[in-house]
């Protein structure tokens, strides 16, 4: 057994001792604790969800496909990121139990200034957030135009082509490396903002704020600080699960939830 395999065994053991319920594995411990924060509200509290799942986290969105690859009956959570729908139906054909959050990351939904707003009208931080949605939109097109750029070096043979044996000539290894610098070029890298800059332009204000702007780091620059004034002892996480408490379940979340847990 690896040892990936072996902690989400120890997770599942600790809460289902019996063996009884359906596992669904998410990226980690944050998205635990949001579920089982957003599973005790309406209209989810009185389904008895827990009673017949148990959440994991495996540690990471590729530990997530590892699982389901090897235990087909396990349900997976995962966050939709940067993924177009196209992209969304892929994965999903690959794994056919894998949910994928309706925005970037959960920290979409405390970025959204209506729902901040009806569950904590003193924070009153539309005007902040609205203010800075357009440093959110070109933080999302660069992450979109970056994001992938690991991905593509190593299938172009960074981390391996340039030191197989035997060693490359001077001419082979002068084609592998133009490889990447075409990739990593400034060009190559504008040019991707300034498509996904484009496509941002068709979306409203709260499209962007759902799928387009990185929730986690647009949370953390705009809505973190504010929020700590009304809870000053709870910081990180713990300011999170303040948050998530009062906020009610948005109508997105609600219909994903209830496709997952049906």
């Amino acid at each position: 057994m690896s040892g990936l395999d072996e902690r989400i065994s120890l997770q599942i053991s600790h809460a289902d001792g019996g063996g009884t319920k359906k596992v669904l594995v998410v990226e980690g411990s944050g998205d635990t604790s949001f579920l089982t924060l957003m599973l005790d509200k309406p209209p989810f509290r009185d389904m008895g969800i827990l009673e017949r799942f148990v959440i994991v986290d495996a540690g990471g969105k590729d530990s997530v496909f590892k699982i389901l690859g090897a235990h087909p009956g396990y349900f997976g959570m995962v966050d939709r990121d940067t993924w177009s729908d196209a992209e969304c139906e892929k994965k999903r054909g690959v794994f056919p139990t894998l949910f994928i959050l309706p925005r970037f990351c959960i920290e979409n939904f405390l970025i959204c200034p209506d729902e901040l707003q009806n569950a904590l009208p003193e924070l009153k931080l539309t005007a902040a957030i609205t203010a800075e949605i357009p440093n959110g939109i070109r933080h999302g097109c660069l992450w979109r135009a970056a994001q992938p750029l690991y991905d593509e070096l190593m299938a172009s043979g960074v981390n391996k082509a340039l030191l197989q044996y035997p060693p490359l000539d001077e001419s082979a290894m002068a084609d592998l490396t133009g490889t990447w610098q075409d990739i990593l070029s400034a060009e190559n890298i504008q040019t991707r903002m300034a498509e996904a800059l484009e496509l941002s332009k068709a979306e409203s204000e709260e499209a962007l704020l759902r799928t387009f702007v990185h929730g986690k780091v647009f949370y953390k620059a705009v809505v973190e600080k504010r929020a700590s004034m009304l809870f000053p002892d709870a910081v990180g996480e713990k300011l999170k699960v303040q948050l998530f408490r009062r906020i009610a379940v948005p109508e997105d979340l609600k219909t994903f939830l209830l496709e997952v847990f049906k």
